[in-house]
Protein backbone atom coordinates (compact mmCIF):
# COMPACT_ATOMS: atom_id res chain seq x y z
CA UNK A 1 0.00 0.00 0.00
CA UNK A 2 1.59 3.20 -1.04
CA UNK A 3 -0.16 6.40 0.32
CA UNK A 4 0.51 10.23 -0.85
CA UNK A 5 3.42 9.22 -3.02
CA UNK A 6 5.32 12.09 -5.06
CA UNK A 7 8.49 11.33 -6.83
CA UNK A 8 9.60 8.63 -4.76
CA UNK A 9 10.30 4.73 -5.44
CA UNK A 10 8.81 1.52 -4.16
CA UNK A 11 10.17 -1.83 -5.41
CA UNK A 12 9.33 -5.47 -3.84
CA UNK A 13 10.51 -8.26 -4.82
CA UNK A 14 9.54 -12.02 -4.30
CA UNK A 15 6.84 -11.42 -1.65
CA UNK A 16 4.90 -13.98 -0.24
CA UNK A 17 2.44 -13.29 2.64
CA UNK A 18 4.49 -10.11 3.57
CA UNK A 19 2.91 -6.40 4.59
CA UNK A 20 4.61 -3.33 3.17
CA UNK A 21 3.40 0.28 4.10
CA UNK A 22 4.20 3.39 2.79
CA UNK A 23 2.54 6.66 3.44
CA UNK A 24 4.19 10.05 2.40
CA UNK A 25 7.00 9.64 0.46
CA UNK A 26 9.04 12.62 -1.55
CA UNK A 27 11.58 11.53 -3.41
CA UNK A 28 13.09 8.25 -1.42
CA UNK A 29 13.46 4.93 -2.34
CA UNK A 30 12.64 1.77 -0.41
CA UNK A 31 13.51 -2.29 -1.71
CA UNK A 32 12.28 -4.93 -0.05
CA UNK A 33 13.34 -8.21 -1.53
CA UNK A 34 12.50 -12.06 -0.13
CA UNK A 35 9.58 -11.05 2.20
CA UNK A 36 7.95 -13.85 3.51
CA UNK A 37 5.37 -12.64 6.55
CA UNK A 38 7.52 -9.52 7.53
CA UNK A 39 5.79 -6.19 8.21
CA UNK A 40 6.97 -3.31 6.75
CA UNK A 41 6.02 0.46 7.47
CA UNK A 42 7.32 3.92 6.64
CA UNK A 43 6.14 7.19 6.95
CA UNK A 44 7.58 10.61 5.78
CA UNK A 45 10.25 9.66 3.67
CA UNK A 46 11.73 12.75 2.02
CA UNK A 47 14.74 11.69 0.26
CA UNK A 48 16.19 8.24 2.24
CA UNK A 49 17.24 5.01 1.23
CA UNK A 50 15.49 1.83 2.61
CA UNK A 51 16.39 -1.68 1.78
CA UNK A 52 15.19 -4.83 3.42
CA UNK A 53 16.55 -8.38 2.27
CA UNK A 54 15.38 -12.00 3.25
CA UNK A 55 13.07 -10.94 5.96
CA UNK A 56 10.67 -13.72 7.33
CA UNK A 57 8.41 -12.24 10.14
CA UNK A 58 10.17 -9.68 11.71
CA UNK A 59 8.68 -5.69 11.82
CA UNK A 60 10.03 -2.83 10.24
CA UNK A 61 9.12 0.81 11.13
CA UNK A 62 10.59 3.68 10.02
CA UNK A 63 9.52 7.49 10.64
CA UNK A 64 10.16 10.81 9.31
CA UNK A 65 12.85 9.62 7.47
CA UNK A 66 14.84 12.77 5.70
CA UNK A 67 18.14 11.72 3.97
CA UNK A 68 19.32 8.82 5.74
CA UNK A 69 19.77 5.62 4.83
CA UNK A 70 18.28 1.74 6.35
CA UNK A 71 19.57 -1.64 5.37
CA UNK A 72 17.95 -4.85 6.86
CA UNK A 73 19.59 -8.30 5.86
CA UNK A 74 18.59 -11.62 6.44
CA UNK A 75 16.02 -10.74 9.63
CA UNK A 76 14.19 -13.50 11.39
CA UNK A 77 11.31 -12.17 13.57
CA UNK A 78 13.45 -9.01 14.90
CA UNK A 79 11.74 -5.55 15.62
CA UNK A 80 13.70 -2.46 14.09
CA UNK A 81 12.01 0.98 14.99
CA UNK A 82 13.78 4.19 13.62
CA UNK A 83 11.87 7.27 14.20
CA UNK A 84 13.72 11.06 13.51
CA UNK A 85 16.37 9.83 10.91
CA UNK A 86 17.74 12.83 9.41
CA UNK A 87 21.15 11.84 7.20
CA UNK A 88 22.38 9.02 9.53
CA UNK A 89 23.24 5.33 8.25
CA UNK A 90 21.79 2.32 9.98
CA UNK A 91 22.89 -1.60 8.93
CA UNK A 92 21.28 -4.54 10.53
CA UNK A 93 22.75 -7.79 9.56
CA UNK A 94 21.37 -11.33 10.66
CA UNK A 95 18.69 -10.94 13.27
CA UNK A 96 16.69 -13.22 14.58
CA UNK A 97 14.43 -12.32 17.14
CA UNK A 98 16.07 -9.08 18.61
CA UNK A 99 14.71 -5.38 18.94
CA UNK A 100 16.82 -2.37 18.05
CA UNK A 101 15.51 1.39 18.41
CA UNK A 102 16.77 4.26 16.67
CA UNK A 103 15.48 7.66 17.92
CA UNK A 104 16.25 11.37 16.68
CA UNK A 105 19.29 10.19 14.48
CA UNK A 106 21.23 13.01 13.00
CA UNK A 107 24.51 12.22 11.34
CA UNK A 108 25.50 9.49 13.30
CA UNK A 109 26.16 5.01 12.37
CA UNK A 110 24.33 2.72 13.71
CA UNK A 111 25.80 -1.12 12.70
CA UNK A 112 23.86 -4.23 14.17
CA UNK A 113 25.44 -7.97 13.17
CA UNK A 114 24.41 -11.15 14.48
CA UNK A 115 21.73 -10.35 16.92
CA UNK A 116 20.12 -13.47 19.05
CA UNK A 117 17.10 -11.52 21.02
CA UNK A 118 19.43 -9.17 22.34
CA UNK A 119 17.85 -5.30 22.67
CA UNK A 120 19.89 -1.92 21.04
CA UNK A 121 18.48 1.63 21.81
CA UNK A 122 20.24 4.64 20.35
CA UNK A 123 18.15 8.03 21.22
CA UNK A 124 19.59 11.69 20.13
CA UNK A 125 22.60 10.39 18.27
CA UNK A 126 24.86 13.59 16.71
CA UNK A 127 27.16 12.39 14.97
CA UNK A 128 28.58 9.14 16.98
CA UNK A 129 28.88 5.52 15.91
CA UNK A 130 27.10 2.43 17.57
CA UNK A 131 28.34 -1.20 16.96
CA UNK A 132 26.99 -4.41 18.13
CA UNK A 133 28.39 -7.95 16.90
CA UNK A 134 27.66 -11.25 18.34
CA UNK A 135 25.07 -10.00 20.72
CA UNK A 136 23.45 -12.99 22.46
CA UNK A 137 20.99 -11.57 24.82
CA UNK A 138 22.29 -8.74 25.86
CA UNK A 139 20.88 -4.85 26.17
CA UNK A 140 23.31 -2.00 24.71
CA UNK A 141 21.51 1.28 25.17
CA UNK A 142 23.37 4.66 24.39
CA UNK A 143 21.67 8.36 24.93
CA UNK A 144 22.29 11.67 23.71
CA UNK A 145 25.89 10.53 22.17
CA UNK A 146 27.86 13.53 20.02
CA UNK A 147 30.53 12.30 18.39
CA UNK A 148 31.33 9.43 20.95
CA UNK A 149 31.85 5.85 19.59
CA UNK A 150 30.51 3.00 21.13
CA UNK A 151 31.89 -0.90 20.02
CA UNK A 152 30.50 -3.84 21.75
CA UNK A 153 31.60 -7.52 20.55
CA UNK A 154 30.49 -10.79 21.86
CA UNK A 155 28.07 -9.75 24.76
CA UNK A 156 26.06 -12.45 26.28
CA UNK A 157 23.04 -11.36 28.72
CA UNK A 158 25.53 -8.49 29.48
CA UNK A 159 23.71 -4.95 30.17
CA UNK A 160 25.72 -1.71 29.05
CA UNK A 161 24.52 2.07 29.26
CA UNK A 162 25.74 5.07 27.60
CA UNK A 163 24.85 8.42 29.24
CA UNK A 164 25.57 11.87 27.49
CA UNK A 165 28.93 11.07 25.63
CA UNK A 166 30.41 13.79 23.65
CA UNK A 167 33.27 12.65 22.02
CA UNK A 168 34.79 9.45 24.07
CA UNK A 169 35.40 5.58 23.13
CA UNK A 170 33.85 2.92 25.05
CA UNK A 171 34.75 -0.58 23.39
CA UNK A 172 33.37 -4.13 25.08
CA UNK A 173 34.56 -7.76 24.24
CA UNK A 174 33.25 -10.75 25.52
CA UNK A 175 30.77 -9.77 28.00
CA UNK A 176 28.95 -12.58 29.45
CA UNK A 177 26.45 -10.97 31.70
CA UNK A 178 28.57 -8.10 33.66
CA UNK A 179 26.72 -4.37 33.82
CA UNK A 180 28.38 -1.43 32.40
CA UNK A 181 27.37 1.96 33.18
CA UNK A 182 29.12 5.10 31.48
CA UNK A 183 27.53 8.89 32.56
CA UNK A 184 28.81 12.01 31.55
CA UNK A 185 31.84 11.16 29.18
CA UNK A 186 33.53 13.97 27.59
CA UNK A 187 36.06 12.56 25.19
CA UNK A 188 37.65 9.83 27.51
CA UNK A 189 38.39 6.65 26.78
CA UNK A 190 36.83 3.18 27.83
CA UNK A 191 38.03 -0.42 27.37
CA UNK A 192 36.54 -3.58 28.83
CA UNK A 193 37.32 -7.04 28.05
CA UNK A 194 36.26 -10.31 28.94
CA UNK A 195 33.96 -9.25 31.94
CA UNK A 196 31.90 -12.28 33.37
CA UNK A 197 29.67 -11.21 35.87
CA UNK A 198 31.05 -7.72 37.12
CA UNK A 199 29.85 -4.47 37.83
CA UNK A 200 31.35 -1.35 36.32
CA UNK A 201 30.38 2.88 36.87
CA UNK A 202 31.93 5.39 35.40
CA UNK A 203 30.48 9.07 36.18
CA UNK A 204 31.76 11.81 34.61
Amino acid sequence: GVTQQRCGSVGVTQQRCGSVGVTQQGWGSIRVTQQQYGSVGVTQQHCGSFRVTQQQYGSIRVTQQQYGSVGVTQQHCGSIRVTQQHYGSIRVTQQHCGSIRVTQQQYGSVGVTQQGWGSVGVTQQHYGSVGVTQQHCGSVGVTQQGWGSVGVTQQGWGSIRVTQQRCGSIRVTQQHCGSIRVTQQHCGSVGVTQQQYGSIRVTQ
